[in-house]
């Protein structure tokens, strides 16, 4: 698959999975025991939260993976793991990535339009690109800058896999508030 057509389709793939995420409570509509079992299960979040993006990808794209796969389970792979890292970080880095994706997907929109001429798909098609891989290099720079942070207050004491399987709590979280 194109490298260039594989980072538009995450971008699109992040901006719905986080749109079906902050849309959805889960508390009204599972029973009880399910909702308990899933908020208490780190893993099981994560394996759930997988296999919703995997489907949502194969749905939403579904020209993209003609009978290939392993393609979209790697795609969704690297999908899931930038969620992640998107996830941790500080509200504004978040917000700016979150964005650009939303300017990538609006831009990928207007290029798919039938009466564009040429010229014009071409440009629209290059601002989609400029704001996906925007969003990465943003991801990835303030990423790096998150993770000097929490090893500079941890040190010995950080880990990898705490930093991605648990999610940093919230001032309102800590102190007990509704929603957390």
């Amino acid at each position: 698959m194109d490298v260039e057509v594989s980072v538009r389709y995450m971008a699109v793939a992040v901006v719905l999975f986080y749109m079906m995420l902050v849309s959805n409570d889960m508390n009204g509509v599972v029973g009880c025991n399910v909702h308990h079992t899933i908020k208490r299960n780190p893993a099981l979040q994560h394996l759930t939260a997988f296999i919703v993006l995997y489907f949502l990808v194969i749905l939403a794209f579904p020209q993209t993976f003609k009978g290939a796969l392993h393609h979209s389970f790697l795609l969704c792979l690297a999908v899931y793991a930038w969620f992640l890292i998107i996830a941790r970080l500080p509200f504004s880095m978040f917000a700016l990535v979150i964005l650009l994706l939303l300017g990538s997907y609006i831009f990928s929109l207007h290029s798919q339009r039938n009466e564009l001429e040429a010229r014009r798909r071409q440009r629209a098609v290059a601002l989609q690109n400029l704001m996906a891989y925007s969003a990465v290099g943003v991801t990835v720079v303030a990423f790096v800058l998150y993770v000097i942070e929490k090893r500079a207050k941890h040190g010995a004491h950080f880990s990898w896999a705490k930093l991605f399987v648990n999610p940093p709590k919230c001032k309102a979280c800590k102190a007990g508030g509704r929603g957390c």
